[in-house]
């Protein structure tokens, strides 16, 4: 789009200069400089919005699922991250992408260690049971708090996570 003004840069003068090829109005005037400025702010306004939209969209497939990959190590395996904080609503997807089974579970009662294991009042413990290599599990998490959680074939390698939901 063409607006009746250039830079001149190709004439070695710096500074604004009138294009007399821009389209002219009936009256053969180049449109007005508040006509510029009105069509700069809705250009700027319209690509604000598009960048608000983009984060806005961005924020929440974040807050809706987050995966943990399930991988191995010498001595059994580990959680990458082993550590993440989500919003609560926020469904966590365990995927095991190495080559040995693996698991995710908060429930301390099958832990080998009590400690290893956890989850906040008035939460329902997870348990993904064993899973094979390329196998998933998903669990969303609905109350506030943290929530410990080990691999039970390699916790005594310190196969551990957490998770920490904000409301």
């Amino acid at each position: 789009m063409h607006h009746g003004w250039s830079i001149g840069l190709m004439t070695g003068r710096p500074g604004l200069k009138e294009d007399r090829s821009a389209p002219r109005s009936e009256a053969g005037k180049l449109p007005s400089s508040r006509g510029r400025r009105c069509w700069l702010r809705a250009f700027l306004a319209g690509g604000l919005c598009v960048v608000v939209a983009g984060v806005g969209l961005a924020w929440w497939a974040a807050r809706r699922q987050m995966v943990v990959e399930m991988q191995d190590a010498p001595m059994g395996g580990f959680f990458d991250p082993d550590r993440i904080t989500v919003a609560a609503g926020t469904t966590v997807e365990w995927k095991n992408v190495g080559e040995q089974p693996h698991g995710a579970t908060d429930d301390s009662t099958i832990a080998l260690r009590a400690g290893d294991a956890a989850y906040p009042a008035g939460a329902k413990p997870f348990d993904s049971g064993i899973l094979p290599p390329g196998q998933s599990f998903t669990y969303t998490f609905e109350v506030p708090g943290t929530y410990k959680y080990v691999c039970l074939p390699h916790e005594f390698g310190g196969m551990t996570g957490e998770v920490i939901v904000t409301k």
